[in-house]
């Protein structure tokens, strides 16, 4: 555990840095930095699309704690100057002083250029996607979100759902085009991108859990 973690801690004991699924997403951020061989996000803005809220899990996973915010809470704790989290459902009261969040149902963010036209070209140095893409079939809102194999059934889906979600990650992929600083990084689902001086994507090797 690093000083930001020791001090996210001290300032809000109740985030849980020292839970199971903070290391999970700890090691999710690690593995990222190794790929792109960055050794640091202090400073960084971040940008975390289905991030989770602990009213998510009040409403539908009763005191599981699986869902709850825990990569914008990790993303605060390794030193990112500046933490946004999109999600449906609204923020955990202690969550408060550890990021910025905005709640909006994330399908309609995925059309067009809504997240450039929101934010603004290199807003970002990182952009975060994980499991809401798979969580419901395109079309519905996003919202909830199930266990492994259930997501795995989902992402089969139909050929017509695949389609969507193949639509969705290709919109994701070209906004963040525009929305990532030179040499930022595109963390979608199990895939990892980094912005090139070319302004195109290169994947990166990773290997999440």
């Amino acid at each position: 555990m690093n000083e930001f973690s020791e001090r996210l801690i001290d300032q809000n004991p109740e985030v849980g840095a020292d839970n199971i699924y903070f290391q999970f997403k700890e090691y999710r951020l690690e593995n990222l930095l190794s790929a792109a061989k960055i050794s640091t996000i202090s400073g960084w803005n971040v940008l975390d699309l289905g991030c989770g809220s602990k009213d998510s899990t009040s409403v539908d996973f009763g005191d599981d704690r699986r869902f709850e915010a825990w990569f914008p809470r990790v993303c605060a704790a390794n030193g990112a100057a500046r933490v946004v989290g999109v999600d449906l459902y609204d923020q955990s009261p202690e969550d408060k002083n550890v990021y910025e969040h905005i709640r909006a149902d994330l399908k309609p963010l995925l059309t067009g250029e809504v997240l450039v036209k929101k934010f603004g070209k290199q807003s970002f140095n990182l952009i975060n996607t994980e499991g809401f893409l798979l969580h419901k079939e395109p079309g519905a809102a996003f919202s909830g979100a199930m266990g492994f194999s259930e997501m795995i059934m989902a992402s089969r889906g139909t050929e017509e759902q695949r389609q969507k979600v193949d639509r969705l990650i290709e919109n994701l992929l070209k906004q963040s085009m525009k929305l990532l600083k030179p040499g930022g990084i595109a963390s979608i689902e199990e895939n990892a991108y980094q912005l090139q001086d070319d302004g195109t994507l290169k994947p990166l090797k990773v290997h999440f859990l």
